[in-house]
């Protein structure tokens, strides 16, 4: 099995994909997934160790363009966003470069890993950024962290606008646990 551009795969192809990976791999960066969750704290940390947001209209290859200060995740670096792009795609192209910047070297899609690799680091990347970006609360903070205006396009990206926590709503533990299912869930 195998997908050429993971990026423009269905969520049900790059799911199937990335499952497939999983079975036929042996790779450590399934536990370092895990172990390291993308989530607020790497979203944090990511500013803190000065991962930047650049936008750029005239970018050659495409939409993102990443580049790290150092091998080491930990130094920063600077995503270079297209700034033609809005909404889901956006978003989307935002949280993968987020997950690459999280993961650094072992999720890396750089020329000096295999083809194979590279393809499929690209795709679990991929399938990560897109499974996280879904999380309404998480969505809000990486976008306003970085100073991001919330564009709405899906459900996830109308909860990400109105934080029920300074809206003063009130959050029934049953409600909760419902929309938690459907907007969570894969």
């Amino acid at each position: 099995m195998f997908i050429k551009k993971p990026y423009e795969a269905s969520w049900e192809d790059l799911s199937r994909y990335v499952e497939y990976i999983r079975e036929n791999s042996h790779r450590s960066v399934w536990e370092l997934i895990r172990e390291e969750p993308f989530d607020f704290e790497a979203i944090d940390d990511l500013i803190r160790h000065n991962f930047e947001l650049k936008f750029y209209a005239g970018l050659s290859d495409g939409n993102v363009y990443f580049q790290s200060r150092d091998n080491d995740r930990r130094d920063g670096g600077i995503i270079y966003l297209n700034s033609n792009l809005k909404g889901y795609l956006r978003d989307k192209v935002f949280f993968h470069e987020l997950v690459h910047a999280h993961y650094g070297d072992e999720l890396s899609d750089a020329v000096k890993k295999t083809p194979e690799l590279q393809n499929h680091n690209k795709a679990i990347v991929e399938w990560l950024a897109r499974h996280h970006r879904t999380n309404p609360i998480l969505l809000r903070h990486a976008l306003l962290s970085y100073g991001l205006d919330i564009q709405i396009y899906d459900l996830s990206s109308f909860h990400a606008l109105y934080d029920p926590y300074e809206t003063n709503q009130i959050l029934f533990p049953f409600c909760c646990e419902q929309i938690e299912m459907i907007i969570l869930r894969d």
